[in-house]
């Protein structure tokens, strides 16, 4: 079988935009903008606490997709 896609969200800070869009630890980072994320690092460079920038994520969860604005 093939690894998972995306990447594992292991914690998400209370009060973060990830938070309030109702992202949880467990759901896995699939796209950034509308591609996908290069690695760890570039997807941290994008969500991290010093980005601002509103962007547009798609999450899974379990077998289920889901878009999510991030502001």
């Amino acid at each position: 079988s093939s690894p998972p896609a995306g990447f594992l969200i292991e914690d998400v800070v209370e009060g973060s935009r990830a938070d309030q869009a109702m992202i949880e630890p467990g759901d896995r980072l699939l796209m950034i903008a509308g591609k996908r994320p290069r690695n760890l690092a570039a997807a941290r460079a994008v969500l991290g606490k010093g980005a601002l920038e509103p962007v547009y994520v798609v999450v899974q969860r379990g077998q289920r997709r889901f878009g999510a604005y991030l502001r």
